[in-house]
């Protein structure tokens, strides 16, 4: 451990001496930097923010480790009001917990484990601290992050601790836990245990990821598999149950016939597309642009398949035979559906993904003009009940009204499937006010991915600007790690919105129509 913190004082120092500023340089640098964030620290812009932090980033030097720490972890904390709402952008959140991760030195040490340990602090400062710590562990640190990792631990603090515990790689004695951890009931704790699993090395983590990558059928199949190339070298795609059969072959014993060539065959999965996209996640919020616009022209060409037949839709297990008979009449019908009004191309594509969904995805639907309204309050299994109820919901659906699309982000974001969703919980959601990023277990239940679809710009709703929304939905999903996808129908879109949505929550913008 000695050696780690040596390492990180002689780097810091070397990059003072080497990097053409001078010893004296950097504490006039370091200096200016103290002041200016001590100047009206509570109403700094974010770029003024990003400023300060490079410079202490670029001039701190070891003698000034615990005074960065301190500058940076006041920093930090001022970035929340009392209630824990962000007051700035992730991008200065991820700017300091990269400049406090440089620091080093067992003061600086004691003073991130004191402050990630007080209850006083809001919660997100406090797991801003944690997920600096992972790059500067001693044995004090790494039994807190261990008990931080447990499932009792509030879920903020707990996924920073996971984010943590693999930042330079994962101690070897944090390997059980973090497999344990791929079992969790929140998904994004599954996630940071994933992601931190692909930085370590040995077969015990290797092992583990593919045990459970077995089982995993949504979107967390995309990060499994990236882990584990990292590890392997090696690619079996997203069906976990090829990398197992490739785990099995690696470690015959010795003696037994091994196909070196990896060429035995490979079951495939179909995925369900929305407007040529393939679907992933197995918890979606369809939201369904339906003001009046929608009326105007799609642009869309109709699809046609190569072979001239339109492939058979999956019919659930639980379907009756009148069921089976009436989904199937259903997608005849739609394909006939002319996608000339974007209203109709839109009803076209979503009754078309509804219908390919597997029985074990969760669903909703959320529709907006002037206010959202909701197909059904929760996530649904897509069973023949719910998909045929859907589908016909869907091509029911009037276009008119405005253009509310924050509200509409807002409804996606306390949706919980229907198995977990409590009546009680209700009146909270009604009461919850715009930006408010407290965040517990019950929310990290919901929807995995959104898909947002708009002819238009916002003009509705708590907030009708395009940076605001983005600013906005990227502070609540700081934590929760909600994919979005936008899609923008027709010429009228606000394209740079959508792009910068999508960019910052994980999705991909998609246009649609000329």
């Amino acid at each position: 451990m000695k050696k780690i913190i040596a390492g990180a004082l002689c780097a810091a120092l070397f990059a003072s001496l080497f990097s053409g500023i001078s010893y004296a340089q950097n504490k006039q640098v370091w200096s200016k930097a103290k002041a200016e964030f001590e100047k009206d620290k509570d109403t700094q812009t974010t770029q003024t923010l990003l400023d300060i932090i490079k410079k202490v980033d670029e001039a701190v030097y070891p003698e000034k480790f615990e005074d960065a720490a301190k500058l940076l972890v006041d920093l930090i904390q001022t970035q929340f009001d009392d209630k824990g709402n962000l007051r700035t952008e992730q991008s200065v959140l991820d700017a300091a917990i990269a400049a406090l991760s440089k620091t080093g030195g067992e003061k600086t040490q004691a003073l991130l484990l004191k402050e990630a340990k007080n209850k006083k602090t809001i919660e997100f400062a406090r797991a801003c601290i944690i997920e600096a710590m992972g790059a500067m562990p001693n044995e004090k640190i790494l039994e807190f992050l261990k008990e931080t990792i447990s499932p009792k631990t509030q879920p903020v603090l707990r996924i920073s601790a996971l984010k943590a515990a693999g930042s330079a790689g994962p101690p070897e004695d944090f390997i059980d836990v973090l497999i344990e951890t791929l079992k969790a009931e929140e998904w994004q704790a599954r996630l940071a245990a994933i992601n931190s699993l692909g930085k370590s090395s040995g077969d015990k983590a290797t092992a583990g990821l593919i045990n459970a990558f077995k089982d995993e059928n949504g979107r967390l199949r995309e990060n499994y598999r990236e882990a584990l190339k990292k590890l392997t070298g090696v690619d079996e795609g997203l069906n976990g149950k090829e990398w197992a059969k490739w785990w099995e072959e690696k470690n015959k014993p010795t003696g037994e016939k091994k196909d070196d060539s990896n060429n035995f065959a490979k079951t495939q999965i179909d995925e369900p597309t929305y407007f040529d996209e393939p679907i992933l996640s197995k918890s979606i919020v369809f939201i369904i642009d339906v003001s009046g616009s929608m009326l105007d022209p799609s642009g869309v060409v109709p699809k046609t398949t190569e072979s001239g037949e339109a492939p058979e839709i999956p019919i659930p297990r639980d379907a009756t035979p009148e069921q089976k008979k009436k989904l199937e009449s259903l997608k005849e019908t739609n394909d006939k559906l002319d996608p000339g009004s974007k209203i109709n191309a839109v009803k076209k594509e979503l009754a078309n993904t509804i219908l390919f969904l597997s029985e074990d995805t969760y669903f909703a639907i959320v529709f907006y003009s002037t206010t959202p309204f909701e197909w059904k309050k929760n996530l649904v299994k897509a069973n023949a009940v719910n998909k045929i109820e859907a589908v016909e919901n869907v091509t029911g659906q009037n276009a008119d009204g405005a253009t509310n699309i924050f509200d509409s982000l807002l409804m996606a974001f306390d949706m919980l499937p229907e198995t977990k969703a409590n009546p009680k919980d209700d009146k909270k959601k009604d009461d919850k006010k715009k930006g408010d990023t407290t965040v517990k277990t019950q929310d990290l239940l919901g929807a995995d991915t959104i898909y947002l679809l708009t002819d238009g710009i916002p003009n509705r709703g708590g907030i009708t600007t395009g940076q605001g929304i983005t600013a906005e939905i990227s502070k609540m999903n700081l934590v929760r790690k909600i994919k979005i996808f936008t899609i923008g129908v027709g010429t009228d879109v606000d394209g740079g919105f959508l792009s910068d949505l999508a960019a910052k929550n994980g999705g991909k913008y998609i246009k649609v129509g000329q």
